[in-house]
């Protein structure tokens, strides 16, 4: 039976983002989406021109007549949210179709580069947190993962000075320290406050030692310790000089991650996947100068993703 899977994102005319990401990933792994819009924009926020339609009065809308219609997703990805109220909206959403059979992957759409985006602000990062601490799957940046558990991202940087071992450990003790108070502090069993959620923080610059290249680092921890993490050769123009990265990467890498976890495979080798898919096409839209707004060129490689290409797991390809 195929799978189904609702994506709860907006809808952008321009930027290769959102629940465009959403859809064509779902759709070359096999996996069927139910498309939620927490918003419609003209093009993503990156644009200098844009309107945007906050759709969070509508969510209850589509809870409401999806679940009068009997139906169970095996997963459920979220990420921008236009409004704190659609967090609390994405919260009533959960209750209703968030089950142990069902894996939830939050993608907590906040901000990049240590700053918040500007249409969003602190009340929005409070709700964020609430759903945060009910995914299963958590896929922040660098920049949220501070956002989210209160910590401060220039002194991590400083503290840490380029050394990706000692980010990674710095990160597992924010994580469980802020873990720990969430489990004192719950009042009911709807968040994963033990080692079963698992976070991803994504496209860590770092500097490989051995060979002097710029790399992306994902690292992959929860309770326990960290659990993996995979690198990619940075690619010229891939990160700016102000760290931005292309519209929609985190999108493609959290759609990436869900699907292939629901087609069985380990949460270690759905990271590499996703890692190898992004920087072939990163590299391709490097080659053609494409402006970041725009997104990657991805589409030519969901070939990738396709069942019967997806490569097995070699020893060496997360450390």
């Amino acid at each position: 039976m195929q799978k189904k899977i609702a994506a709860i994102n907006d809808l952008s005319g321009l930027g290769k983002c959102s629940l465009y990401a959403d859809i064509s990933i779902a759709s070359a792994m096999g996996i069927e989406v139910c498309s939620l819009p927490s918003a419609i924009l003209t093009s993503q926020t990156g644009y200098r021109d844009y309107c945007c339609t906050d759709f969070t009065y509508q969510i209850s809308t589509y809870t409401e007549k999806w679940s009068n219609l009997g139906l169970s997703f095996q997963g459920i990805l979220s990420g921008f949210l236009a409004s704190s109220d659609a967090a609390d909206e994405v919260c009533e959403f959960l209750e209703r179709f968030h089950s142990k059979e069902t894996l939830y992957l939050c993608d907590p759409v906040l901000g990049d580069n240590g700053n918040c985006f500007f249409t969003l602000g602190e009340r929005q990062t409070a709700a964020m947190r609430k759903l945060a601490a009910r995914a299963d799957i958590l896929t922040p940046n660098l920049t949220e993962f501070c956002l989210l558990y209160q910590a401060s991202y220039e002194e991590l940087l400083r503290q840490t000075a380029g050394d990706t071992e000692a980010l990674a450990q710095e990160l597992l003790s924010i994580y469980r320290h802020a873990r720990s108070a969430e489990a004192v502090s719950a009042t009911d069993d709807r968040s994963s406050t033990d080692e079963a959620q698992t976070v991803i923080v994504t496209g860590i610059p770092s500097l490989n030692r051995s060979t002097g290249e710029k790399e992306m680092v994902n690292l992959i921890l929860n309770q326990t310790g960290i659990i993996g993490r995979s690198s990619t050769r940075r690619h010229g123009a891939e990160v700016s000089e102000q760290g931005t990265s292309y519209s929609g990467t985190g999108d493609l890498f959290a759609a990436v991650v869900l699907c292939d976890l629901l087609r069985g495979r380990k949460i270690e080798d759905a990271v590499r996947l996703a890692t190898a898919f992004l920087s072939h096409s990163v590299a391709d839209t490097v080659r053609e100068g494409t402006d970041r707004n725009g997104g990657i060129h991805f589409e030519t490689h969901l070939s990738m993703l396709l069942p019967e290409a997806v490569p097995p797991t070699r020893p060496g390809d997360l450390l």
